[in-house]
């Protein structure tokens, strides 16, 4: 949820209107991979016109649409 919240942030739309994310990858497996993975490692999916880059220690990179980036760590 927090991957369509971000996203809806930065398209200015309701996250409850954006394609559901497990449309594009398997999110217990992402879950699984980010939780039980070194700090390293690095995600990468497209979604909604941009690609989110998951880090093995939690951070979030949103990359697209208008080729600026945004980062969160959570």
């Amino acid at each position: 949820m927090a991957i369509a919240e971000r996203v809806a942030n930065r398209t200015d739309a309701d996250p409850a209107d954006l394609p559901p994310l497990y449309d594009v990858v398997d999110t217990t497996h992402l879950n699984h991979l980010i939780e039980s993975s070194h700090p390293d490692l690095e995600v990468e999916f497209p979604y909604y016109g941009f690609t989110v880059s998951i880090s093995g220690d939690g951070s979030v990179r949103l990359t697209g649409r208008s080729g600026d980036q945004s980062r969160a760590d959570h």
